[in-house]
């Protein structure tokens, strides 16, 4: 009895509280409750349609496993472009956006070559007993380490003195004041300078060809002689090694990323230019020309190379410049300052497939849908409820083994088979049989699909050989 009485004491209660705090909520159901009630289509915008058909397909495509990859880290090859590395993108392709560069084939520079002077008469002065070109003085090649000695011829009893020994960049600078004032040298004045001996360090000048003049002067009048031509050559070998290329069937391409800043011996700098060269493994000399790198992509791309040959490969720093109407190269193998050679070993020819199959076609259609549109209910002008509305596609697809036979071992390190609508997969080791499970799109049971297999000496620095390709029914 007295929990009956206390049931209907809580119901009472709940309807007191009912009555008296509804009326004190101002829903929008409870303001449209009296309006007729309007239904509404909106659709999406094309593009939001576009993304929701997008999600939806790909959300499939991950479910069914499109790309069915033997490994999750296997990598695409770069595109096989001359003189920049594009990954992802066709040979053609990029041939026609203008990437493709050509090699620049240098003659190499000797140490012994001659070098042609004019030679300058001293205007004014007596040059008895001297010869018609007034070499006054004699300097000797750099040494290994640049260095070059000035001994100068004794003018004792002539009335001349020696001024100064100077460096010029060309043989006329010395008649242009504005370049003479620039000069780098050595004054000889304060001195009797009849005669001397000097010691030029030719690392403190920019890399190429510098003229040396001597100032002769008669206490009146001054004037200069040449005494020879002497070279700066590049005495520093580049940090960065070749461990980032890649390899093909008859061409590779590498890149470098250090610095091809090059510091003088009083502490400036100018940057030059990359080199490269190769040989055959078992040549004796290395190739007739050097190689420049190109600059902008820090790439090179050597072609016309042999398959599955190994060559050494150095690269230098280096540079082209022009001396008294002639043009020269100066790179690091003429003092060895070239980088420790490297073997790259070219990929090898197309392989010698077997026999190639297509087993185990399974044909599947599965169902994805999309958002298109919202069904839009209104009391009032008041938004009560809404539906999305789908639309309902099919998806066929077809599953199938792939496999690659050989009558013996390859010696390689993998193979990568490719197929239809880009799908790749890397298979490691040295087989004589390799397969892979592929899904593709759409109906290909009873057709035939192209297949692929090329070789691979390596997947980190590729070695993709050229590829076998055929037509295989899916039975």
């Amino acid at each position: 009895m007295k929990g009956a009485v206390l049931r209907w004491s809580a119901l009472v209660l709940a309807i007191i509280m009912i009555l008296t705090l509804v009326p004190l909520y101002q829903s929008p159901v409870a303001y449209a409750a009296d309006g007729e009630l309007e239904e509404k289509i909106v659709k999406l915008t094309d593009e939001e349609v576009k993304k929701n058909m997008e999600k939806a397909e790909a959300e499939l495509e991950k479910k069914l496993g499109i790309v069915d990859l033997d490994e999750e880290d296997a990598e695409e090859p770069e595109a096989e472009v001359e003189g920049k590395a594009v990954k992802d993108v066709p040979a053609k392709k990029a041939e026609k956006s203008g990437l493709k560069l050509k090699s620049l084939e240098l003659d190499e520079v000797k140490l012994d070559d001659d070098l042609k002077l004019k030679g300058f008469d001293l205007k004014g002065l007596d040059l008895k007993g001297y010869d018609e070109t007034g070499q006054f003085i004699y300097a000797s090649d750099p040494d290994s380490t640049g260095n070059v000695q000035v001994d100068s011829a004794d003018l004792t009893g002539t009335g001349l003195a020696y001024i100064a020994l100077l460096v010029g960049d060309e043989p006329d600078d010395i008649y242009d004041e504005s370049k003479r004032s620039e000069m780098k040298g050595v004054d000889l004045t304060g001195n009797d300078q009849i005669q001397f001996s000097k010691i030029i360090d030719m690392k403190y000048f920019d890399v190429g060809y510098h003229t040396i003049f001597v100032l002769i002067t008669d206490g009146t009048q001054v004037a200069p002689a040449i005494v020879k031509a002497v070279p700066t050559y590049i005495y520093e070998t580049p940090s960065n090694s070749l461990s980032n290329y890649w390899t093909y069937t008859k061409k590779f391409d590498y890149k470098y990323t250090g610095s091809t800043e090059y510091t003088h011996a009083d502490g400036g700098y100018e940057y030059l230019d990359m080199f490269m060269d190769y040989k055959k493994s078992s040549a004796k000399s290395y190739s007739k020309y050097v190689y420049r790198m190109d600059s902008s992509y820090t790439t090179y791309t050597k072609k016309g190379l042999k398959p599955n040959t190994a060559y050494k490969v150095r690269q230098m720093l280096g540079k082209t410049f022009d001396y008294d109407g002639s043009t020269y190269t100066f790179t690091g193998r003429q003092t060895g300052h070239a980088s420790s050679a490297k073997t790259i070993r070219t990929a090898y020819k197309k392989p010698k497939v077997k026999k190639i199959d297509i087993s185990k076609v399974k044909q599947y259609c599965h169902k994805y849908r999309y958002q298109y549109a919202w069904r839009v209910w209104y009391r009032n002008g008041i938004e009560i409820r809404r539906k999305a509305l789908y639309h309902t596609y099919r998806y066929w697809y077809t599953r199938y083994t792939v496999t690659v036979k050989f009558k013996k071992k390859q010696k390689v390190a993998g193979g990568c088979i490719r197929t239809i609508q880009g799908l790749y997969a890397w298979k490691s080791g040295d087989k004589k049989t390799y397969k892979q499970k592929f899904v593709c799109r759409g109906k290909k049971k009873g057709k035939k699909v192209t297949v692929k297999f090329e070789n691979s000496r390596s997947k980190t620095y590729g070695g993709y050989s050229g590829k076998y390709s055929k037509k295989v029914r899916c039975k």
